[in-house]
């Protein structure tokens, strides 16, 4: 079956990249300031189980357009996606008729932080101190019980200080930080708020 080129699959996210990506990160047919890290312990979409999960170890995706997860280089005008020629792997094998070459491929490795942090930088340590201060699967596990979710809106509003002041030095947005820290604990606090209210 060839593709319509509906554009489903880009709309509803942008690709986790694999170990063998990193050569895209590496010539800068990807920008590490498109990507958004998802920690561990944020809640996702997992295709093979066909239920949100939690993640259990952090990837690197392409990241959303806007507040939303439409995939970066997505050109919905076009229908097409704007890096086509050196598209990440997941999107290569991607086949609407047979999903299988896709969930194989989910079950490789994905890039981590590791394939744009250099171990003992500067960067690395705060990376550290943030996972360690402020973890994903912390305010997940707090925001989706009604008796502890302020625990999880101060721990939010916490890491957003620890953001501001590290963005205000480093002289950059908050976005600019998402390949590192990945999104704001605010954000996922309030996806998990939405997502209790669905159910």
């Amino acid at each position: 079956m060839r593709c319509l080129r509906c554009g489903t699959c880009c709309r509803k996210n942008g690709p986790t990249l694999r170990v063998q990506d990193r050569e895209l990160l590496r010539s800068g047919a990807i920008l590490v300031g498109d990507l958004v890290c998802v920690r561990r312990g944020e809640l996702a979409w997992d295709p093979r189980t066909r239920a949100l999960q939690s993640v259990a170890g952090e990837m690197l995706k392409i990241r959303g357009q806007g507040s939303g997860w439409t995939c970066l280089y997505y050109d919905a005008e076009r229908r097409a996606c704007t890096r086509y020629a050196v598209r990440p792997v997941e999107c290569r094998v991607l086949s609407c008729a047979d999903p299988g070459p896709l969930l194989a491929v989910m079950n490789e490795a994905p890039l981590t932080r590791d394939a744009i942090i250099r171990p003992e930088s500067a960067l690395a340590l705060i990376v550290q101190e943030h996972e360690a201060i402020y973890s994903a699967g912390q305010a997940v596990e707090w925001a989706q019980n009604p008796t502890t979710l302020a625990l999880a809106h101060d721990l939010a509003r916490r890491e957003a200080q620890f953001r501001a002041v590290l963005a205000e030095r480093l002289a950059v947005d908050d976005a600019a930080l998402w390949p590192y820290l990945g999104r704001p604990l605010t954000q996922i606090v309030e996806a998990v708020r939405q997502i209790r209210r669905l159910r």
